[in-house]
């Protein structure tokens, strides 16, 4: 089942319909054009890191855990990595509720 945000937004474009990146319930690697794995990519927009085509960020999220890492393939749909990272646990795959958490938390 799509995430809350992709079933918000829908489908504003013409063309392939998204893949929403948390139909399991944690991420995946099959997505496209989630809306919230978008939102995380904007906040992260500003401290991105770019090398040899592929970009990586962390996006600070101390409510859950103490970092989000993404890493995306230049500016395509597709998120191949996403990771909670902390200093004192073993990096795990986030949930939607981890990431919504995330956006949350950056609005502020």
């Amino acid at each position: 089942m799509p995430c809350k945000m992709c079933i918000e937004r829908g489908q504003t474009w013409n063309g392939s319909a998204p893949q929403c990146g948390f139909d399991a319930g944690a991420f995946s690697r099959e997505n496209w054009n989630c809306a919230t794995i978008n939102a995380l990519r904007d906040i992260a927009d500003n401290t991105k890191q770019y090398d040899e085509d592929q970009y990586y960020a962390f996006v600070r999220c101390a409510e859950f855990g103490d970092f989000l890492y993404l890493s995306w393939y230049k500016n395509r749909g597709r998120t191949e990595h996403m990771w909670i990272v902390t200093y004192d646990e073993v990096p795990r795959l986030p949930t939607e509720q981890d990431c919504l958490k995330a956006i949350e938390q950056n609005k502020r």
